[in-house]
């Protein structure tokens, strides 16, 4: 018999039992549509959390810092010049740019407004490698009198009054006047304030106690305002590297070093833009190897995986409770057709038909079954998908970054192709029984 009659037979006997064919099939479908729909919901929720991780910046950027378990007792745990230049020797690396907080007390002015900026230091030459762009003006050059400030910068002024105390004379009474001492006040409503080419007065402060305040000042212009989301959040002024070491040293006492003495620079934090994402794992390998720690959202994105991965298995195996139950009905339907169709297997026996026939012959049904149930259970995971978007949007809004639920191509062929197998798996045991039957027992009972 060849493989064409075989199906053509197959198909036969499931018009004459269409009642039956479509019930058992309905089982696949329900079953297929609860392990696409669960997950469709695991991916999803696997995407919006992905893409959630753009909030905490460029995937490419690792932030590198001493490994401080490696750090012995009185050394200085800090990212030396030497380490640098081994970083950007690593394959994959783009730029590496360190970084220098200002921690002291600084009074920020610009004309009669103040600021409570933050203050950073960083390499103005590889300030756009790290998607430090400019919004208004242009990117200072490096020198000591040239800064940058963030986007949010120009909106954190306020101005301060003083107010001058009482001086009233006495009343009619001869009754002392309430003394008022004076006071400031601040207004923080100045809403945005131009600030490129304007100049910006940093003075340092020391407070040496019995109310003595050492003072020293930085005067700089405002070259530039970084685009919005660019570096460090909140309101920050960016200085070149050298000038921020020189206000912490003036802070720390320690002041400049004489002519002909070396120091070893060293930074707390450091940065490193890789070439691609597919390069960051090599990087941060490479990194590691040196002896210096890196953190970055893909760390975030590997347990994201770990944790959704045990999701959807926890997911699809709640839907293949219903697939299972569709297979055990396979295997009755089939088994139930052996015992209708008796005498059709004893002639087909008889009429030459071997046992590799009748096999595929009942292979081919179950196997129809399965790809009716995939293709109504997959039509039915669209409508549910459809559903659970819809209503997420309604209640989410904007808070979502992606659809809630998603199937994927690869999803939809992967779960017509496992319907089909479990049709055909579901098909093996009444095949093999239908393979045995005698054609004169089968004949002689009909």
């Amino acid at each position: 018999m060849r493989i064409k009659d075989g199906v053509m037979i197959s198909v036969r006997n499931l018009k004459k039992r269409r009642g039956r064919t479509i019930l058992t099939a309905l089982g696949v479908a329900i079953g297929t549509a609860a392990i696409v729909s669960m997950l469709a919901l695991g991916l999803g929720l696997q995407k919006n959390a992905t893409e959630s991780l753009g909030d905490f910046g460029d995937l490419s950027v690792l932030q590198v810092y001493p490994n401080w378990e490696t750090v012995e007792p009185g050394e200085s745990a800090q990212v030396t010049d030497e380490q640098i230049l081994n970083l950007e020797s690593i394959p994959g690396v783009q730029a590496v740019m360190p970084t220098i907080d200002y921690y002291g007390s600084t009074e920020i002015k610009m004309g009669r407004q103040y600021s409570d900026a933050r203050i950073v230091g960083i390499d103005f030459s590889k300030a756009e490698a790290f998607g430090y762009v400019v919004a208004e003006g242009t990117l200072a050059d490096g020198s000591f009198r040239e800064v940058a400030v963030s986007y949010k910068f120009p909106d954190d002024f306020y101005e301060k009054t003083k107010t001058r105390p009482n001086r009233q004379e006495r009343d009619d009474t001869g009754a002392q006047p309430e003394y008022r001492e004076e006071s400031v006040e601040f207004n923080y409503n100045l809403g945005r304030l131009p600030v490129v080419g304007k100049n910006l007065v940093l003075s340092q402060m020391q407070y040496l106690g019995e109310g003595e305040v050492k003072k020293k000042e930085y005067k700089v212009r405002v070259t530039g305002v970084f685009q919005e989301g660019v570096g460090e959040w909140g309101s920050t002024i960016y200085l070149p590297l050298e000038l921020v070491k020189a206000m912490n040293d003036w802070n720390t006492g320690e002041g400049p070093k004489g002519r002909g003495v070396e120091e070893a620079q060293g930074y707390d934090n450091v940065r490193v833009k890789v070439a691609n994402n597919d390069a960051v794992q090599q990087v941060v390998e490479g990194i590691r190897a040196q002896g210096l720690e890196t953190w970055s959202p893909t760390d975030m994105l590997e347990e994201l995986n770990q944790v959704f991965l045990i999701i959807q298995l926890i997911l699809g195996g709640i839907g293949s409770v219903a697939l299972l139950v569709a297979t055990i009905g396979i295997v009755n339907t089939m088994t139930m057709s052996i015992l209708e169709r008796n005498k059709e297997i004893g002639v087909m026996k008889a009429l030459g038909a071997t046992i590799p026939n009748i096999k595929l012959m009942f292979l081919i049904e179950s196997g129809v079954i399965g790809i009716l149930g995939g293709l109504a259970g997959l039509a039915s995971s669209y409508g549910v998908v459809a559903l659970v978007n819809l209503v997420a949007r309604n209640m989410m809004g904007d808070d979502l970054n992606s659809a809630l639920a998603m199937i994927p191509v690869w999803l939809a062929l992967a779960a017509m192709a496992f319907s089909l197998v479990i049709g055909i798996i579901a098909g093996l045991y009444p095949a093999g029984k239908a393979a045995k039957i005698s054609p004169l027992e089968a004949i002689r009972n009909e």
